[in-house]
């Protein structure tokens, strides 16, 4: 998966939260994206729309756990940084693997 995110909140030249987006992919590459992935990340949830994209908002900075889960392929939890800091983009990427694989 992919994530990328966007400022929330400003304090100064930093946010209190975020906002987070990001797209799925099947494992053995970035060509395939997965919908219907549900998303949990701090108490919210979102379901990958048909292009594998995902977006969640106003998430608190600083370390998060991510989980991913869809039928048929492995659940997976990362943990990820939400920055504050509006001159910084953070970029996570993860794949998901099928049951059995």
């Amino acid at each position: 998966m992919s994530v990328s995110c966007d400022m929330g909140k400003v304090l100064g030249t930093e946010t209190t939260t975020a906002d987070i987006s990001g797209v799925v992919y099947e494992s053995g590459g970035f060509s395939q994206r997965l919908p219907g992935v549900k998303i949990f990340l701090v108490g919210r949830e979102t379901i990958t729309a048909s292009d594998g994209s995902y977006s969640l908002e106003n998430i608190p900075v600083g370390q998060q756990e991510l989980t991913a889960t869809k039928n048929g392929y492995q659940t997976h939890t990362y943990t990820v940084k939400i920055s504050g800091d509006a001159n910084v983009n953070n970029w996570h990427s993860f794949q998901m693997r099928l049951l059995g694989k």
